[in-house]
């Protein structure tokens, strides 16, 4: 399958180059789009997705993060920011036509008694003809997951790795298969996010070193947060939109990506793909975990990543490789992808540069 890429290059008086690696993460090919004052920022590159599986920009010693490619990958913005000497990547659409609207809600509760009663969310709704369904997402980390671009810019004040960009991706993806989206994303940003986003210790014991990092860890609450999200949410959602409520997806990372894996898996008649990104599952043992698995019947699609960078990405992904011994032997193959990429860190944009892969792989 061939990709056609397109790229507007800012970086001026630089060289600048593309590296593309196969599936076995081996440099296959270096494309030069130095740009020159005379030359054009815009370009346009055909990639055979079958030999390419992921690119990175450089520019004399500097590196931007590894993208990887599917049909689903946007266009990009390529720069070079001198206050943090780095190449920065982003998704944009070209033309850059906006084809939703994100706006924030907040949803009253009694079962949310822990927070007072009350959560904010945000729902980003793709532009759809009368008579389509939405094709719906549960996220977390809602305040993280919109560009600017996308937004009534809520998102102005990300923190400092920017946002997931996420309306950029399923606005390709709509480009592709005409398929709205409705996202309803949790906002996070709270002080209740380590006890909302863990299990409680009624599900199994929690790994006791976590526990010395933080006991609120010890006084989780998560299937409260998934009570509420499979009856007020879900209701909400069903009384307001229309959906294709056979094609229901959950994202999310870090403690996001947990509460993913577990609310995807024990609801697992409802959702049909989870993207958990370097998710806090080794908060437990394989065992635990396990029990979400074994005698399932309706295992969804389940994408995992992680990576080596810092040392929280790596406790994660030490976990997340000797788990998925495990999860190959009791997951169905064709129903599983474990990315891992050792330059990778624990921030929004290396989960950016995943999601298209992660959605070429999960949805239908």
């Amino acid at each position: 399958m061939n990709k056609t890429l397109k790229i507007k290059n800012y970086i001026k008086d630089r060289e600048c180059h593309i590296l593309l690696f196969n599936g076995n993460d081996i440099l296959i090919n270096k494309i030069d789009i130095t740009y020159e004052s005379s030359g054009n920022k815009n370009i346009s590159l055909d990639f055979d997705l079958n030999q390419i599986k992921k690119i990175v920009f450089k520019s004399y010693r500097l590196k931007s993060e590894a993208i990887y490619l599917s049909k689903y990958t946007p266009s990009l913005s390529v720069k070079y920011v001198s206050s943090t000497n780095s190449i920065n990547v982003d998704f944009i659409s070209i033309p850059n036509i906006k084809n939703g609207k994100v706006y924030s809600k907040i949803f009253k509760s009694d079962k949310l008694s822990y927070r007072h009663k009350k959560i904010n969310t945000y729902i980003y709704e793709q532009k759809k003809r009368e008579n389509e369904k939405y094709q719906l997402i549960i996220a977390f980390d809602g305040q993280n997951l919109f560009s600017k671009r996308g937004t009534n810019d809520y998102t102005k004040d990300n923190d400092n790795y920017g946002g997931w960009q996420l309306d950029q991706v399923l606005n390709q993806i709509y480009s592709i298969n005409k398929t709205p989206f409705l996202v309803i994303s949790i906002d996070n940003a709270t002080k209740y996010r380590d006890k909302e986003l863990t299990i409680s210790q009624n599900f199994g014991t929690i790994n006791k070193q976590v526990l010395k990092t933080n006991k609120v860890f010890g006084k989780g609450c998560l299937e409260t947060l998934a009570d509420f999200i499979m009856t007020d949410l879900f209701d909400y959602v069903k009384s307001n939109y229309n959906v294709d409520l056979n094609n229901v997806g959950i994202l999310g990372s870090s403690s996001g990506g947990l509460a993913s894996f577990y609310i995807g898996l024990k609801y697992s008649n409802v959702f049909k793909y989870i993207l958990s990104f370097s998710p806090a599952i080794f908060f437990y043992m394989p065992d635990v975990l396990n029990k979400l698995i074994i005698d399932n019947t309706h295992l969804p699609k389940l994408y995992i990543s992680g990576g080596y960078r810092s040392f929280l990405e790596r406790a994660i992904t030490d976990f997340v490789d000797i788990y998925s011994m495990y999860l190959y032997k009791i997951y169905p193959q064709e129903k599983l992808l474990v990315r891992v990429d050792e330059d990778y860190d624990h921030n929004e944009l290396q989960w950016r540069f995943l999601l298209p892969e992660a959605f070429d792989f999960s949805i239908k």
